[in-house]
């Protein structure tokens, strides 16, 4: 279990709903009804936890006018607490945000399934630079805990290795860039 996995499982689950909301959109503040909204949490449930994360330090409320608005925290043990349970994100968003600017990357497939954290993907594409891809994968294992092994292939590659029943098992494009005009 990833160490977000044990901390959103002792934590109020109210509280966890809240906590992704404000470290998804770590600028963003929210007003109480624009919070319960998105996190599905009722507005008093929502305005006690507020008034809790509030009392420890992780909110700050910001009153403009009749209304306030609810923000994270700039300080220490905010950021600690983020680096514990930054929300989990899908793993196609994960790749896009991570490889989606290689310019000779044309598609990411992954091959099989998500097992323990671990994934195998299928990087297609001209001339990709092989370094890139491990140093990156090296951030995704470090702020995620997902490790990423990969094989790198030609579009050429990957049509014929699939024709030859060598990529047979389950697969999904996970990012694909269009097509240039």
């Amino acid at each position: 279990m990833l160490r977000r996995d044990v901390v959103m499982s002792i934590i109020d689950e109210k509280i966890g709903k809240i906590l992704n909301a404000f470290y998804e959109n770590q600028k963003k503040g929210y007003y109480l009804t624009q919070l319960s909204q998105e996190t599905g949490v009722s507005l008093s449930s929502t305005y006690r936890r507020l008034k809790k994360l509030g009392e420890i330090g992780i909110i700050r409320e910001e009153i403009i006018g009749p209304s306030k608005i609810y923000h994270l925290n700039d300080n220490e043990q905010v950021r600690l607490l983020g680096e514990i349970i930054k929300p989990s994100k899908n793993l196609g968003k994960i790749i896009k945000e991570f490889f989606g600017d290689i310019e000779a990357l044309k598609k990411v497939v992954i091959y099989g399934e998500v097992k323990e954290n671990k994934a195998t993907l299928l990087f297609i594409g001209e001339n990709i630079d092989n370094r890139i891809i491990e140093e990156r994968e090296k951030r995704i294992s470090e702020q995620y805990g997902i490790k990423l092994n990969h094989i790198l292939l030609t579009e050429e590659q990957f049509e014929k290795m699939t024709l030859l029943g060598l990529y047979s098992g389950k697969k999904k494009v996970l990012f694909e860039k269009e097509a240039k005009r």
